[in-house]
């Protein structure tokens, strides 16, 4: 099985020594390069993506401290890829963010909370 690891953040600096940056952390989690092959893009820095979204059979999709609404290139042009990956029947997993971006590159609806609880 082939991963492929989208990250769209890190961890906190002064947390990286301890814990290693947040690719590591889900190797590690999840035992991700005890069965699979793991492929790492950053999205977020250098806007990084595969060149065909068959390249991986699944991708994890990972946190971000920046919110799908943002206006931000590489948020548009992971939309495009994850509609894309979608479309090639990749498996999709999402972590925080992730999941947020995922469910709005399929044309679902996300916004703040306010702050009223409405």
């Amino acid at each position: 099985m082939k991963i492929g690891i989208l990250l769209c953040g890190d961890v906190p600096a002064k947390l990286i020594e301890e814990f290693g940056d947040y690719s590591d952390c889900l190797k590690m989690h999840y035992l991700l390069d005890a069965y699979a092959s793991v492929k790492i893009w950053n999205v977020y820095q250098r806007n990084e993506f595969p060149k065909f979204s068959n390249e991986c059979d699944v991708y994890i999709i990972g946190g971000s401290p920046s919110g799908v609404n943002d206006n931000l290139n590489w948020v548009k042009d992971l939309t495009a890829f994850i509609q894309s990956a979608f479309h090639t029947k990749r498996k999709l997993y999402g972590i925080c963010f992730g999941h947020q971006v995922i469910n709005y590159a399929l044309g679902g609806k996300v916004e703040k909370q306010r702050e009223d609880g409405d």
